[in-house]
């Protein structure tokens, strides 16, 4: 496995709890939010995804544990809609997922001030999204 591609990650020394939600948590997609915004702009999606693809739990390459069986079990219930840029990163190519997918990572400017680092308590989920607009 090769460990470059997670130095060079957004989430390299952050926070792991928006990655992998903790197991009590009412709703993982509060923390799973958080990290698909930071996930859609990392320019080491692709090597993220590839490593974590048969991964059971957690957040890589911007899909979660759903949206990767979806893409590689051809459960077309977990696939995201057309024109999405998640639905580009569960393999489709067609014209309207390329479109999101390139117009998703243009041009972005995302506030990673707000993301604390490992070890540091995440106390408002709500704040840290907020911040990262």
């Amino acid at each position: 496995m090769d460990e470059e591609w997670r130095r060079k990650a957004l989430c390299h020394k952050r926070n792991n709890v928006f990655w992998y939600p903790p197991l009590e948590a009412e709703s993982p997609e509060q923390y799973y939010s958080i990290a698909r915004e930071v996930c859609r702009c990392c320019s080491v999606w692709e090597q993220c995804l590839e490593d974590g693809r048969d991964e059971k739990w957690g957040m890589w390459g911007g899909l979660t544990p759903k949206d990767r069986s979806g893409a590689s079990g051809g459960r077309s219930t977990l696939l995201k809609p057309h024109g999405s840029w998640v639905r580009y990163r569960q393999g489709c190519r067609c014209g309207e997922c390329v479109d999101a997918h390139t117009e998703s990572t243009k041009d972005v400017n995302l506030n990673m001030t707000g993301i604390p680092y490992m070890n540091e308590p995440v106390d408002d989920i709500g704040s840290v999204r907020f911040g990262l607009i």
